[in-house]
């Protein structure tokens, strides 16, 4: 099957679904589409957040931070991930 056969298949199909979403929610499927599409690019930065948070956790010793820059950078990766879950 010819890729241009398949992607107009997989975008009706695509079309058809955001049209019975939208009539579910009551919504134009325009703005159901921004909707989703705004909670996906929430739900991806909220992950960058945890996994930054995470790779700097992991590069600490145990204990206390080493240094007040240390620190800082610690409390601005927690505050980075704290607002990406809000």
């Amino acid at each position: 099957m010819p890729k241009t056969v398949e992607t107009y298949r997989t975008t009706k199909a695509l079309r058809e679904l955001v049209r019975r979403a939208a009539k579910v929610v009551d919504k134009r499927p325009s703005e159901f589409l921004r909707q989703a599409a705004e909670e996906k690019a929430r739900a991806v930065l909220r992950e960058a957040a945890g996994e930054d948070l995470r790779r700097l956790l992991s590069r600490l010793p145990p204990g206390r931070a080493p240094s007040d820059a240390a620190a800082e950078q610690l409390g601005e990766a927690t505050a980075r991930a704290a607002k990406g879950r809000a």
